[in-house]
């Protein structure tokens, strides 16, 4: 394809492509520092909730900013949610079913399925199941209809996950974040673009929603979201949109916590892994994601809308 011909279809793709807004809900001693991971304080949030006798909730209020700011913007989203935020936070998850939104599912617990190292198996495939199965089923009480989308935990995907969504009735996941600094898989992701794409795995499909990035020469920096919202200025990740944009259908996403004006626990940054990874809170959070969804006003929508859509371009 010659320049003018990759402009053309560059522009095309971007007059239809559509970005699927997403919400991590998960609280920061979710986060593999401090819970469910090979590096982190705790080995699971049971037993972080055991000893923890201080305050620990930095999700309630954003998430109710988050909601408020949606339905001024009429989006409709997905939030992918940590099942046990029901345990913690009655009534959360139902106000976001009460606005609307799509629910997908974040795992039970926020436990690493992946050695954040060596992408080895952390927790057996059996577990896996048991744990995504039980976190779908509490969701759907909730929800009162069937979720069909899926977030890895930290975003560690393997590839042997992909069989045992399907198997449990999952039609996408949206984990996979193809870049030059970092690969949280256990397979190749070097020839992944940030467009959907179909995974067969014994002849049934799950539709992969790739995150973002943008190029500067052969380097592609990832900007899914999440620390990047909270952390660095708001162009880095429209910047990445805009150019995913222009291959296909994207996805962003962000946390509550990463609008959370109030300071973290001093906790949350001394894991020598991430020790800055909640060192900042946002002081302007909200600004930052109103400048963000303003530049791409008629192109969000939610993750069920891009499996839909992609339904079309199944082979």
């Amino acid at each position: 394809m010659d320049g003018y011909a990759g402009q053309q279809q560059a522009l095309q793709n971007m007059s239809s492509s559509k970005v699927a807004l997403s919400i991590d809900v998960e609280d920061w001693f979710h986060g593999p520092h401090i819970t469910g991971s090979d590096f982190s304080f705790y080995p699971d949030v049971e037993s972080f909730m055991k000893t923890w006798d201080k305050p620990y909730d930095h999700i309630t209020r954003p998430t109710a900013l988050i909601i408020a700011l949606l339905k001024e913007y009429n989006i409709r989203c997905t939030f992918f949610i940590v099942a046990d935020v029901m345990d913690y936070y009655p009534g959360l998850v139902e106000s976001i079913v009460d606005a609307g939104h799509e629910i997908g599912c974040h795992s039970l617990h926020h436990k690493m399925s992946l050695h954040t190292k060596t992408k080895k198996a952390f927790i057996s495939k059996d577990e896996f199941e048991q744990d995504t199965g039980k976190s779908k089923e509490k969701l759907e009480s909730v929800y009162g209809k069937n979720i069909i989308g899926y977030r890895a935990p930290g975003a560690y995907i393997g590839d042997w996950m992909f069989e045992s969504l399907i198997k449990l009735g999952f039609k996408y996941d949206s984990s996979v974040t193809a870049n030059s600094l970092y690969n949280k898989t256990d397979f190749n992701t070097s020839k992944i673009s940030s467009v959907p794409y179909w995974i067969d795995k014994n002849n049934s499909k799950l539709l992969e929603i790739p995150w973002p990035y943008f190029k500067i020469g052969p380097v592609r920096f990832p900007t899914g979201g999440g620390p990047f919202l909270r952390l660095f200025p708001s162009w880095y990740s429209i910047k990445g949109i805009r150019e995913s944009l222009k291959r296909g259908d994207s996805v962003y996403y962000w946390h509550p916590y990463d609008v959370n004006e109030q300071s973290f626990p001093e906790l949350a940054s001394k894991n020598k892994r991430r020790p800055f990874f909640f060192k900042k809170s946002s002081k302007n959070g909200e600004k930052k994601m109103r400048q963000i969804i303003e530049s791409f006003s008629g192109k969000w929508a939610c993750c069920e809308d891009i499996y839909k859509k992609n339904l079309t371009t199944q082979s």
